[in-house]
C-alpha cells in the first residue's frame, strides 16, 4: 500500500471514541488508547497513553474525594497523558474531548502535548456529545476523519 493510501494512525483518549473508531472498521488503525479502553476486546493490549493521578485505586469514597479535591486545588487534572507513549505512537489523528476535565485528560493538555511532541500535521478531533444524536454525528465525524465515511454512514444506519 502506498504512503498516500495508508490508513491514518489513530490515538483515542476516550473509550467511547475507541468504540466509534472500531464501529467504522478502523480498529487496526488504533496505535494508542486510554487506560479505560477495553471494548471491543481487540483494543486490549494497544499502547496506553493515559493514567490516573489518583493515589488510590480502591478505597472509601471520602478518601477518593479528598484525593480528587487535592489534585484540583493544585490545578492538576485527575488524568494525565503519557507524552513519551504519544510520541512513540506517531499518530496522524488524536481523538479527545472537552466536556469534562475531571473525567478524562483535559483538552488543553492534549493540545499542548500534540504541539510539543508531534507537530502541526496531526489532526486533533474533539468530541463533545451531550445527546444521543450527537453520538451519531460523532460517528460520522470519526468516519470522515479516518477516511471511512461510507462505513460510518452504514454503522449509523445500523445503530
Amino acid at each position: 500500500m502506498s504512503a498516500a493510501a495508508r490508513h491514518p494512525r489513530v490515538v483515542s483518549l476516550l473509550p467511547s471514541a475507541t468504540e466509534l473508531v472500531c464501529a467504522v472498521g478502523m480498529a487496526d488503525a488504533l496505535v494508542g488508547v486510554s487506560h479505560e479502553c477495553d471494548f471491543p476486546g481487540s483494543v486490549v493490549g494497544k499502547p496506553v497513553l493515559t493514567r490516573s493521578r489518583l493515589t488510590l485505586s480502591f478505597g472509601d469514597s471520602e478518601a477518593i474525594d479528598r484525593d480528587v479535591r487535592d489534585l484540583l486545588a493544585r490545578a492538576l487534572a485527575i488524568y494525565e497523558l503519557d507524552a513519551d507513549v504519544l510520541k512513540a505512537a506517531e499518530p496522524d489523528v488524536v481523538i479527545t474531548q472537552d466536556l469534562c476535565d475531571v473525567c478524562a485528560v483535559p483538552r488543553r493538555d492534549v493540545e499542548a502535548a500534540v504541539a510539543e511532541h508531534l507537530g502541526p500535521g496531526v489532526k486533533l478531533l474533539n468530541l463533545s456529545p451531550t445527546r444521543l444524536e450527537h453520538v451519531w454525528d460523532d460517528l460520522i465525524k470519526v468516519g470522515r476523519a479516518l477516511g471511512a465515511e461510507a462505513a460510518a454512514e452504514q454503522a449509523r444506519a445500523e445503530l
